[in-house]
């Protein structure tokens, strides 16, 4: 009968044992320096530099390379096309230098990493991606200022009076996008000068990303000629704790109109804005006077324009009594003079 060799149960957990472990030391060599997501390239993230920090890390924090970078394999990185921008701390990558995503348009970096495995000398090449996401760190920066505008005082609400407002922020996505509202100024920086107020409520940006400023309440040249109006220029930022604004001044000069009627003045008459309220002339022609020039009281009749553009006046007879008075009486349309007009001869009776 042939003898036959067997394990007992022990021993064949031990070369079960044996065998895995010489397995996974032969795969685990076999995958030093692969990329552990299995891709032929990495892709990292990193934030544009505040100022001139260079601390911030990557996303992942570690270059995802299969090995100990202190036994296992060694790491160099390699910039083909320029100067380097990082260098390695483990499997760290950490900035020499300020990145400024806006000011070099610099949305990704592209280098490689060489990778040895020190066990075999075995050597490869992994290209690295590192795109460069924006931080609001500027402004929105108003151009072609100062800005200033013209309009009559009988420009209708609604209007728009100036469409030249634009702001350009560096930053990228919403963080460069603008948006523009009017604030309410300072109670320092209005007022200044006589006839000029704060624009805020006169008029409005009804579109905020536009920057178009429309009138919202009528204007009126005899009591506002200048307003000045704070415009504010803000970007987007999703954490509106965050959002970083300019402002700017436009300046709004009100022309006149030809919006008022003439206005009798004489001196003692009871005013309003300088204006003669219900005013009263009066003239008398004595029994046998010659005819001409009537002396009028309290003073010759006079009107004023009150708009400044100081249209000419004309005047003339709205209406009388009897209704045949301007038979006998003429006015001069240019001077206002008042006349007994000299076709009617000599009055009877004695006043008239």
């Amino acid at each position: 009968m042939a003898a036959r060799n067997s394990l007992t149960p022990q021993q064949g957990l031990g070369f079960f044992g044996l065998l895995i472990l010489l397995c996974s030391a032969v795969l685990g060599k076999s995958q030093m320096c692969e990329v552990e997501t299995g891709q032929t390239n990495i892709i990292l993230d990193i934030e544009e530099s505040r100022e001139s920090f260079i601390g911030q890390p990557t996303t992942p924090p570690e270059l995802p390379i299969f090995g100990d970078p202190d036994t296992e394999i060694a790491l160099n990185l390699v910039f083909p096309k320029g100067q380097p921008i990082f260098q390695l701390n483990g499997k760290k990558l950490q900035l020499l230098q300020p990145l400024d995503r806006d000011e070099e348009n610099l949305s990704h970096i592209v280098f490689q990493v060489s990778c040895t495995t020190r066990s075999t000398g075995k050597k490869r090449t992994i290209p690295i991606i590192v795109r460069v996401s924006d931080i609001n760190d500027n402004a929105p920066r108003f151009m072609n200022t100062p800005y200033e505008v013209t309009v009559p005082e009988s420009t209708p609400v609604g209007t728009t009076i100036f469409r030249n407002i634009q702001a350009l922020d560096k930053d990228a996505g919403v963080n460069g996008l603008v948006e523009y509202f009017i604030a309410e100024g300072s109670p320092n920086s209005t007022n200044v000068e006589k006839y000029s107020a704060d624009g805020y409520g006169t008029f409005a940006i009804s579109f905020p990303h536009q920057g178009q400023v429309t009138v919202a309440k009528t204007l009126d040249f005899e009591k506002i000629q200048t307003y000045y109006l704070t415009i504010v220029a803000s970007d987007r930022a999703r954490n509106t704790a965050d959002r970083l604004s300019s402002t700017t001044t436009l300046t709004v000069n009100i022309a006149d109109s030809n919006d008022l009627d003439p206005s009798f003045i004489y001196s003692g008459c009871v005013s309003l804005d300088g204006a003669c309220i219900n005013p009263e002339y009066s003239a008398s022609v004595p029994a046998g006077s010659l005819l001409g020039v009537l002396t009028v009281l309290p003073e010759r009749i006079q009107a004023v324009d009150l708009d400044t553009i100081n249209s000419p006046i004309r005047y003339s007879f709205a209406s009388g009594m009897p209704g045949n008075y301007a038979d006998y009486f003429q006015i001069d349309e240019s001077t206002g003079v008042l006349k007994a007009d000299e076709s009617c001869g000599h009055f009877d009776g004695e006043e008239v």
